[in-house]
C-alpha cells in the first residue's frame, strides 16, 4: 500500500517551535513522530503522535528511527542572539 501524507519527524518539540508546529502538523492530519534525547523529558505529546527516545550519538539507532521519514524539522530549545552594535 502507498502512503498519501508525509511523516514527519520532530526534534526539539519542547521548544518554542515546536510547542506550535507539533499540533499543527496532528490537526492537519499528518503522520507525526517526535524524536526526544533520552534521559531528555519527554513532555505532553498530542495524541497520535510517536515518541521515539533514544541515544543521539548511537547513529544507528538515530537511522533508524528516521527510516520511513520524509521530513525532518529541528526547532533548537534555545536560540542566542545577539547583536554586537
Amino acid at each position: 500500500m502507498t502512503r498519501t501524507t508525509p511523516i514527519i519527524a520532530v526534534l526539539g518539540h519542547r521548544g518554542w517551535l515546536g510547542q506550535r508546529v507539533v499540533p499543527a502538523l496532528v490537526q492537519a492530519g499528518l503522520t507525526t513522530k517526535v524524536i526526544v534525547r533520552k534521559g531528555s523529558e519527554v513532555g505532553e505529546v498530542p495524541h497520535g503522535v510517536e515518541v521515539v527516545i533514544l541515544d543521539w550519538a548511537n547513529t544507528s539507532a538515530f537511522t533508524d528511527a528516521l527510516r520511513d521519514v520524509d521530513v525532518v524539522m529541528y526547532g533548537p530549545s534555545r536560540m542566542v542572539i545577539s547583536s554586537n552594535g
